[in-house]
Protein backbone atom coordinates (compact mmCIF):
# COMPACT_ATOMS: atom_id res chain seq x y z
CA UNK A 1 0.00 0.00 0.00
CA UNK A 2 1.66 3.08 -1.20
CA UNK A 3 1.61 6.18 1.69
CA UNK A 4 2.19 9.71 2.45
CA UNK A 5 3.81 10.45 5.81
CA UNK A 6 4.27 14.02 6.98
CA UNK A 7 5.80 15.29 10.75
CA UNK A 8 6.17 18.70 12.85
CA UNK A 9 8.22 19.08 15.57
CA UNK A 10 7.78 22.67 16.77
CA UNK A 11 9.65 24.31 20.05
CA UNK A 12 7.49 26.89 22.12
CA UNK A 13 10.26 29.39 21.43
CA UNK A 14 12.25 30.21 18.22
CA UNK A 15 15.69 29.22 18.08
CA UNK A 16 15.11 26.87 20.29
CA UNK A 17 15.94 23.13 19.76
CA UNK A 18 11.89 20.90 21.06
CA UNK A 19 12.40 18.31 23.99
CA UNK A 20 10.86 16.22 21.21
CA UNK A 21 11.24 14.45 18.27
CA UNK A 22 9.45 12.75 15.10
CA UNK A 23 10.80 9.98 12.91
CA UNK A 24 9.57 8.75 9.40
CA UNK A 25 10.37 6.53 6.77
CA UNK A 26 8.33 6.10 3.77
CA UNK A 27 9.55 2.95 2.46
CA UNK A 28 9.48 1.13 5.96
CA UNK A 29 5.73 2.30 6.31
CA UNK A 30 6.96 3.99 9.58
CA UNK A 31 6.27 6.76 11.63
CA UNK A 32 7.36 7.92 15.72
CA UNK A 33 6.87 10.63 18.15
CA UNK A 34 8.58 10.80 21.12
CA UNK A 35 8.53 13.42 23.82
CA UNK A 36 12.04 13.10 26.43
CA UNK A 37 11.67 14.84 30.06
CA UNK A 38 14.94 15.29 32.37
CA UNK A 39 14.15 14.76 35.56
CA UNK A 40 13.94 16.28 38.16
CA UNK A 41 14.09 19.72 35.91
CA UNK A 42 12.80 19.30 32.93
CA UNK A 43 13.74 21.87 29.99
CA UNK A 44 17.42 21.02 29.01
CA UNK A 45 15.94 21.10 25.40
CA UNK A 46 19.68 20.02 24.11
CA UNK A 47 19.71 16.42 26.08
CA UNK A 48 15.83 15.89 25.78
CA UNK A 49 16.41 16.30 21.73
CA UNK A 50 19.15 13.81 21.81
CA UNK A 51 17.61 11.42 24.13
CA UNK A 52 13.96 11.29 21.85
CA UNK A 53 15.65 10.96 18.90
CA UNK A 54 17.74 8.22 19.93
CA UNK A 55 14.30 6.08 20.95
CA UNK A 56 13.24 6.52 17.60
CA UNK A 57 16.23 6.02 15.98
CA UNK A 58 16.68 2.45 17.88
CA UNK A 59 13.11 1.68 17.66
CA UNK A 60 13.32 1.95 13.81
CA UNK A 61 16.18 0.76 13.21
CA UNK A 62 15.25 -2.64 14.70
CA UNK A 63 11.96 -2.43 13.11
CA UNK A 64 13.37 -1.98 10.04
CA UNK A 65 15.88 -5.28 10.11
CA UNK A 66 13.24 -7.52 11.56
CA UNK A 67 10.44 -6.45 9.38
CA UNK A 68 11.66 -7.87 5.94
CA UNK A 69 11.19 -11.44 7.07
CA UNK A 70 7.49 -10.72 7.75
CA UNK A 71 6.70 -8.44 4.82
CA UNK A 72 4.08 -10.72 3.01
CA UNK A 73 3.36 -13.27 5.46
CA UNK A 74 0.89 -11.95 7.29
CA UNK A 75 1.97 -12.45 10.69
CA UNK A 76 0.26 -10.29 13.36
CA UNK A 77 2.01 -11.64 16.28
CA UNK A 78 5.23 -12.01 15.09
CA UNK A 79 5.10 -8.28 14.22
CA UNK A 80 4.03 -7.23 17.41
CA UNK A 81 6.74 -9.13 18.92
CA UNK A 82 9.05 -7.29 16.48
CA UNK A 83 7.45 -3.98 18.22
CA UNK A 84 7.62 -4.73 21.58
CA UNK A 85 11.18 -5.87 21.37
CA UNK A 86 12.31 -2.45 19.76
CA UNK A 87 10.96 -0.73 23.20
CA UNK A 88 12.96 -3.74 24.84
CA UNK A 89 15.90 -2.36 23.18
CA UNK A 90 15.38 1.94 22.93
CA UNK A 91 14.96 1.25 27.03
CA UNK A 92 17.87 -0.29 27.21
CA UNK A 93 19.68 2.66 25.12
CA UNK A 94 17.88 5.64 27.13
CA UNK A 95 19.25 3.95 30.05
CA UNK A 96 22.76 4.15 29.20
CA UNK A 97 22.37 7.36 27.81
CA UNK A 98 20.68 8.70 30.84
CA UNK A 99 24.23 6.80 32.40
CA UNK A 100 26.85 8.38 30.44
CA UNK A 101 25.10 11.88 30.84
CA UNK A 102 24.07 11.61 34.48
CA UNK A 103 21.08 13.02 33.99
CA UNK A 104 17.86 10.70 34.49
CA UNK A 105 15.62 11.27 31.39
CA UNK A 106 11.97 9.39 30.82
CA UNK A 107 10.69 9.81 27.10
CA UNK A 108 6.92 8.97 25.77
CA UNK A 109 6.80 6.87 22.74
CA UNK A 110 4.79 6.47 20.09
CA UNK A 111 4.83 4.30 17.11
CA UNK A 112 2.85 3.75 13.77
CA UNK A 113 3.82 0.36 11.28
CA UNK A 114 1.70 0.40 8.32
CA UNK A 115 2.59 -3.42 7.12
CA UNK A 116 0.23 -5.71 4.55
CA UNK A 117 -2.44 -3.64 5.08
CA UNK A 118 -2.83 -3.55 8.86
CA UNK A 119 -1.50 -1.29 11.42
CA UNK A 120 0.36 -1.41 14.11
CA UNK A 121 0.69 0.92 17.33
CA UNK A 122 2.76 1.02 20.29
CA UNK A 123 2.14 3.58 22.89
CA UNK A 124 3.55 4.23 25.96
CA UNK A 125 3.37 7.70 27.75
CA UNK A 126 0.59 10.68 27.23
CA UNK A 127 0.83 11.32 23.50
CA UNK A 128 -1.84 9.57 21.43
CA UNK A 129 -2.66 7.64 18.12
CA UNK A 130 -5.60 8.08 16.44
CA UNK A 131 -7.37 5.99 13.03
CA UNK A 132 -9.33 8.54 11.07
CA UNK A 133 -12.50 6.65 9.19
CA UNK A 134 -15.58 7.90 7.49
CA UNK A 135 -15.23 11.43 9.01
CA UNK A 136 -14.86 10.30 13.01
CA UNK A 137 -11.49 10.21 14.76
CA UNK A 138 -11.00 6.86 16.92
CA UNK A 139 -8.26 7.63 19.68
CA UNK A 140 -6.31 3.81 19.65
CA UNK A 141 -3.64 4.35 22.51
CA UNK A 142 -4.83 5.11 26.65
CA UNK A 143 -3.09 8.12 28.18
CA UNK A 144 -0.44 6.65 30.63
CA UNK A 145 -0.74 9.44 33.48
CA UNK A 146 -1.69 9.50 36.83
CA UNK A 147 -2.57 13.29 36.88
CA UNK A 148 -3.63 15.48 33.89
CA UNK A 149 -1.62 18.32 32.97
CA UNK A 150 -2.74 21.57 33.39
CA UNK A 151 -1.54 25.33 31.69
CA UNK A 152 0.42 25.49 34.98
CA UNK A 153 2.17 22.43 35.65
CA UNK A 154 5.63 21.88 33.57
CA UNK A 155 4.60 18.15 32.78
CA UNK A 156 2.50 15.79 33.92
CA UNK A 157 2.33 12.64 36.23
CA UNK A 158 3.03 9.83 33.98
CA UNK A 159 2.30 6.27 35.21
CA UNK A 160 4.59 4.79 32.18
CA UNK A 161 6.87 5.83 29.82
CA UNK A 162 10.70 5.09 28.85
CA UNK A 163 12.37 5.84 32.02
CA UNK A 164 9.74 4.47 34.30
CA UNK A 165 10.41 0.94 35.90
CA UNK A 166 7.71 -1.41 34.86
CA UNK A 167 6.28 -0.07 32.34
CA UNK A 168 5.03 -1.91 29.20
CA UNK A 169 3.93 -0.85 26.03
CA UNK A 170 0.49 -0.91 24.68
CA UNK A 171 0.17 -2.45 21.09
CA UNK A 172 -2.11 -3.30 18.96
CA UNK A 173 -3.02 -4.56 15.68
CA UNK A 174 -5.82 -2.37 13.01
CA UNK A 175 -7.24 -3.99 9.70
CA UNK A 176 -6.40 -0.46 7.48
CA UNK A 177 -8.75 0.06 4.65
CA UNK A 178 -7.64 2.76 1.82
CA UNK A 179 -9.72 5.62 2.94
CA UNK A 180 -8.23 5.72 6.26
CA UNK A 181 -5.69 7.62 8.17
CA UNK A 182 -3.16 7.55 11.18
CA UNK A 183 -2.77 10.63 13.21
CA UNK A 184 -0.03 10.88 15.87
CA UNK A 185 0.20 13.50 18.09
CA UNK A 186 2.71 14.87 21.27
CA UNK A 187 1.75 14.65 25.05
CA UNK A 188 1.12 18.65 25.19
CA UNK A 189 -1.03 18.66 21.94
CA UNK A 190 -3.37 15.76 22.92
CA UNK A 191 -4.16 17.11 25.75
CA UNK A 192 -4.73 20.51 24.58
CA UNK A 193 -7.36 19.68 21.74
CA UNK A 194 -10.73 18.78 22.52
CA UNK A 195 -12.93 16.60 20.10
CA UNK A 196 -14.68 19.37 18.29
CA UNK A 197 -11.53 20.94 17.04
CA UNK A 198 -9.51 17.95 16.05
CA UNK A 199 -12.33 16.77 14.01
CA UNK A 200 -12.38 19.95 12.42
CA UNK A 201 -8.57 19.96 11.26
CA UNK A 202 -8.33 16.73 10.38
CA UNK A 203 -11.00 17.29 7.30
CA UNK A 204 -7.73 19.43 6.15
CA UNK A 205 -7.36 17.70 2.90
CA UNK A 206 -3.21 17.88 3.32
CA UNK A 207 -1.27 16.45 5.63
CA UNK A 208 0.67 19.65 6.20
CA UNK A 209 -2.53 21.91 6.39
CA UNK A 210 -3.99 19.20 9.14
CA UNK A 211 -0.83 19.30 11.47
CA UNK A 212 -0.41 22.80 10.97
CA UNK A 213 -4.05 23.37 12.41
CA UNK A 214 -3.96 21.03 15.05
CA UNK A 215 -0.75 22.48 16.42
CA UNK A 216 -2.11 25.97 15.76
CA UNK A 217 -5.49 25.10 17.98
CA UNK A 218 -3.55 23.19 20.80
CA UNK A 219 -0.84 26.68 21.02
CA UNK A 220 -3.46 28.80 21.75
CA UNK A 221 -4.22 26.99 24.99
CA UNK A 222 -0.82 26.35 25.80
CA UNK A 223 2.10 28.94 23.84
CA UNK A 224 4.67 27.83 26.10
CA UNK A 225 4.61 23.51 25.34
CA UNK A 226 6.68 22.17 22.43
CA UNK A 227 4.13 20.14 20.23
CA UNK A 228 4.29 17.62 17.22
CA UNK A 229 2.18 15.93 14.93
CA UNK A 230 2.42 13.28 12.22
CA UNK A 231 -0.04 11.83 9.53
CA UNK A 232 0.13 8.62 7.60
CA UNK A 233 -2.34 8.08 5.18
CA UNK A 234 -2.25 6.10 1.48
CA UNK A 235 -1.92 8.29 -1.44
CA UNK A 236 -4.81 7.19 -3.16
CA UNK A 237 -7.26 9.14 -0.75
CA UNK A 238 -6.78 12.81 -1.07
CA UNK A 239 -9.64 14.71 -1.67
CA UNK A 240 -7.56 17.57 -3.55
CA UNK A 241 -6.28 16.89 -6.91
CA UNK A 242 -2.62 17.84 -5.46
CA UNK A 243 0.37 18.64 -8.06
CA UNK A 244 3.79 18.48 -7.01
CA UNK A 245 5.07 21.60 -4.76
CA UNK A 246 1.64 22.68 -4.00
CA UNK A 247 1.64 21.45 -0.61
CA UNK A 248 -0.01 23.69 2.02
CA UNK A 249 3.33 25.22 3.62
CA UNK A 250 5.06 24.90 -0.05
CA UNK A 251 2.61 27.34 -1.57
CA UNK A 252 2.59 29.75 1.44
CA UNK A 253 6.59 30.02 1.28
CA UNK A 254 6.05 31.04 -2.44
CA UNK A 255 3.66 33.75 -1.92
CA UNK A 256 5.66 37.10 -1.79
CA UNK A 257 3.56 38.39 1.43
CA UNK A 258 5.39 35.94 3.18
CA UNK A 259 8.45 35.69 1.66
CA UNK A 260 10.97 36.39 5.15
CA UNK A 261 8.68 33.90 7.30
CA UNK A 262 10.66 30.95 9.09
CA UNK A 263 9.11 27.29 8.46
CA UNK A 264 8.16 27.47 12.29
CA UNK A 265 6.38 30.99 11.08
CA UNK A 266 4.61 29.66 7.82
CA UNK A 267 3.56 26.16 10.18
CA UNK A 268 1.82 29.14 12.41
CA UNK A 269 0.28 30.81 8.91
CA UNK A 270 -0.83 26.97 7.82
CA UNK A 271 -2.76 26.83 10.98
CA UNK A 272 -4.89 29.51 10.44
CA UNK A 273 -5.26 28.87 6.54
CA UNK A 274 -8.74 27.15 5.14
CA UNK A 275 -9.13 25.63 1.68
CA UNK A 276 -11.50 26.13 -0.49
CA UNK A 277 -12.58 24.86 -4.01
CA UNK A 278 -14.17 27.21 -6.98
CA UNK A 279 -16.10 25.83 -9.90
CA UNK A 280 -15.43 27.74 -13.91
CA UNK A 281 -17.52 30.34 -13.37
CA UNK A 282 -17.79 30.83 -9.94
CA UNK A 283 -17.48 34.42 -8.46
CA UNK A 284 -14.60 34.73 -5.18
CA UNK A 285 -15.90 38.00 -4.21
CA UNK A 286 -17.82 40.72 -6.31
CA UNK A 287 -16.98 44.84 -6.68
CA UNK A 288 -18.12 46.77 -4.15
CA UNK A 289 -19.11 43.53 -0.96
CA UNK A 290 -16.89 44.15 2.10
CA UNK A 291 -13.44 41.92 2.28
CA UNK A 292 -13.01 39.94 5.69
CA UNK A 293 -10.42 37.70 4.44
CA UNK A 294 -7.58 37.44 1.94
CA UNK A 295 -6.92 34.70 -0.89
CA UNK A 296 -4.13 32.36 -2.00
CA UNK A 297 -4.68 30.83 -5.83
CA UNK A 298 -2.83 27.18 -5.43
CA UNK A 299 -4.18 26.01 -8.84
CA UNK A 300 -6.35 27.24 -11.66
CA UNK A 301 -7.03 30.66 -13.45
CA UNK A 302 -8.83 33.43 -12.45
CA UNK A 303 -10.25 37.08 -13.71
CA UNK A 304 -10.29 40.27 -12.51
CA UNK A 305 -12.95 42.60 -13.50
CA UNK A 306 -13.52 46.37 -12.68
CA UNK A 307 -16.33 48.18 -13.40
CA UNK A 308 -17.70 44.97 -16.02
CA UNK A 309 -14.24 44.79 -17.96
CA UNK A 310 -11.88 42.31 -17.80
CA UNK A 311 -7.87 44.18 -16.15
CA UNK A 312 -6.31 41.57 -15.15
CA UNK A 313 -5.88 37.34 -15.30
CA UNK A 314 -4.10 35.76 -11.47
CA UNK A 315 -1.69 32.85 -12.17
CA UNK A 316 -1.50 30.24 -9.23
CA UNK A 317 1.28 31.64 -6.35
CA UNK A 318 -0.30 35.10 -6.76
CA UNK A 319 -2.38 36.28 -3.51
CA UNK A 320 -4.85 39.32 -3.24
CA UNK A 321 -7.34 40.57 -1.41
CA UNK A 322 -4.79 41.44 1.40
CA UNK A 323 -6.02 44.93 2.59
CA UNK A 324 -9.14 43.25 3.86
CA UNK A 325 -7.14 42.49 6.56
CA UNK A 326 -6.27 45.68 7.74
CA UNK A 327 -9.51 47.78 7.34
CA UNK A 328 -12.38 45.06 5.60
CA UNK A 329 -12.78 47.93 2.42
CA UNK A 330 -15.03 47.53 -0.16
CA UNK A 331 -13.54 44.75 -2.48
CA UNK A 332 -11.87 47.01 -5.21
CA UNK A 333 -12.86 43.85 -8.16
CA UNK A 334 -14.86 41.66 -8.67
CA UNK A 335 -12.70 37.88 -8.85
CA UNK A 336 -14.43 35.05 -10.84
CA UNK A 337 -12.59 31.44 -11.59
CA UNK A 338 -12.26 30.79 -15.50
CA UNK A 339 -11.51 27.53 -15.06
CA UNK A 340 -11.67 24.90 -11.57
CA UNK A 341 -9.52 26.60 -8.95
CA UNK A 342 -7.89 25.95 -5.74
CA UNK A 343 -6.87 28.48 -3.01
CA UNK A 344 -6.23 29.37 0.41
CA UNK A 345 -8.17 31.72 2.51
CA UNK A 346 -6.92 33.63 5.72
CA UNK A 347 -9.56 35.92 7.61
CA UNK A 348 -9.12 38.98 9.25
CA UNK A 349 -9.84 37.85 12.84
CA UNK A 350 -7.69 34.29 12.45
CA UNK A 351 -5.03 36.73 10.40
CA UNK A 352 -5.10 39.18 14.06
CA UNK A 353 -5.29 36.25 16.08
CA UNK A 354 -1.71 35.05 15.34
CA UNK A 355 -0.48 38.30 14.94
CA UNK A 356 -1.31 39.01 18.72
CA UNK A 357 0.47 35.75 19.21
CA UNK A 358 3.41 36.18 17.17
CA UNK A 359 4.89 39.65 17.70
CA UNK A 360 7.76 38.75 14.64
CA UNK A 361 5.80 37.73 12.94
CA UNK A 362 3.37 40.49 13.01
CA UNK A 363 6.22 42.96 12.12
CA UNK A 364 7.47 40.86 9.30
CA UNK A 365 4.26 40.83 7.31
CA UNK A 366 2.88 43.94 8.23
CA UNK A 367 6.49 45.45 6.79
CA UNK A 368 5.99 43.77 3.82
CA UNK A 369 2.05 44.68 3.16
CA UNK A 370 3.18 48.37 3.89
CA UNK A 371 5.83 47.64 1.33
CA UNK A 372 3.79 46.35 -1.04
CA UNK A 373 1.62 49.11 -0.81
CA UNK A 374 3.51 52.22 -0.71
CA UNK A 375 4.87 50.01 -4.39
CA UNK A 376 1.33 50.55 -5.44
CA UNK A 377 0.80 53.93 -4.32
CA UNK A 378 3.89 54.49 -6.27
CA UNK A 379 3.32 53.30 -9.46
CA UNK A 380 -0.03 55.12 -9.30
CA UNK A 381 2.11 58.45 -8.72
CA UNK A 382 3.92 57.55 -11.50
CA UNK A 383 1.00 57.36 -13.88
CA UNK A 384 -1.20 60.06 -12.65
CA UNK A 385 1.73 62.35 -13.24
CA UNK A 386 2.34 61.05 -16.52
CA UNK A 387 -1.30 61.53 -17.84
CA UNK A 388 -1.12 65.23 -16.12
CA UNK A 389 1.84 65.31 -18.93
CA UNK A 390 -0.09 64.38 -21.51
CA UNK A 391 -3.03 66.61 -20.83
CA UNK A 392 -0.53 69.76 -21.11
Amino acid sequence: MPLEIYSVALASQHGHSPCLSTLEDTVLGFLGISQATALPSPLQTDLEAAASMMVLQTARSHISKAISDLRGRGQDQATQEVLRTAVNLAKVELSAFSIRKRQKMECTLDLALVLDGMLYVCHLGDGATFLLRKGLAHKLTQDHISQAPDHGSKRPGRKQALGIEGSEAEILAVTLGRSDRILLTSPWLTSNIDDVNLLQATTDPSPDGMTARLISIARDRSPHSDMAAGVILPKGIQTSTRRPGTGRLETLARTPLFAYCTERELISLAGITRPAQFNQGQTLFTQGEHGQAMYILVAGKLKVERDGQAIANLEPGVNFGEMALLDQPERSATITATEPAEALIITRQAFFSLLKRDPTLAVKVLWNMLMRLSSNLRSTSEKLAALERALK
